[in-house]
């Protein structure tokens, strides 16, 4: 009998999080997640990147509390394009790669799922994202909604005092 070594779990690192180039690369031209602002931009869709860039950078924006589970469509993505385009490369991402940990629960947290049953695979995932997407109205009305959210915080924002 072999004893597995003890060992100390360690969870996937996001693409930023060990300040890869490529990952700065893919903010500049796609948007999303910016370790450097603390920001997000809506993504847009690009054929050059993989996958696990969209999924590192939605991930990092849902962690950093940025993401609304009833705005999401339209805060994570530019276009609905880009969301459909997501989703199809998603619901195939398992043929060849796995969808970690991580990964996983920040799409769990925008999904509005209370359990986990058929939310496994990630042709699963892509259903349920596309499930959550008709209950919160659809991509054009989260857009609205995220732009009327936006305009109605700014005119919160406290008037700057103009120095002479």
């Amino acid at each position: 009998m072999t004893l597995i070594k003890k060992y100390k779990f360690q969870k996937p690192r996001l693409r930023h999080e060990f300040d890869d180039p490529e990952y700065m690369k893919f903010v500049k031209r796609c948007g999303g997640f910016d370790p450097k602002q603390g920001s997000a931009k809506p993504l847009s869709w690009d054929g050059s990147f993989y996958l696990n860039f969209y999924l590192d950078s939605i991930t990092a924006a849902i962690e950093a509390g940025l993401v609304d589970v009833e705005l999401w469509p339209g805060q994570l993505f530019e276009s609905s394009e880009a969301l459909d385009r997501f989703l199809e490369a998603l619901g195939d991402y398992d043929e060849e790669n796995r969808i970690h940990d991580r990964w996983w629960h920040a799409l769990f947290c925008i999904s509005s799922r209370f359990d986990v049953a058929g939310f496994v695979t990630s042709s699963e995932i892509a259903e349920g994202l596309a499930d959550a997407l008709e209950n919160v109205g659809g991509f054009k009305a989260q857009v609205k909604q995220v732009k009327a959210a936006a305009a109605k915080k700014s005119s919160k924002a406290p008037e700057r005092k103009k120095t002479t």
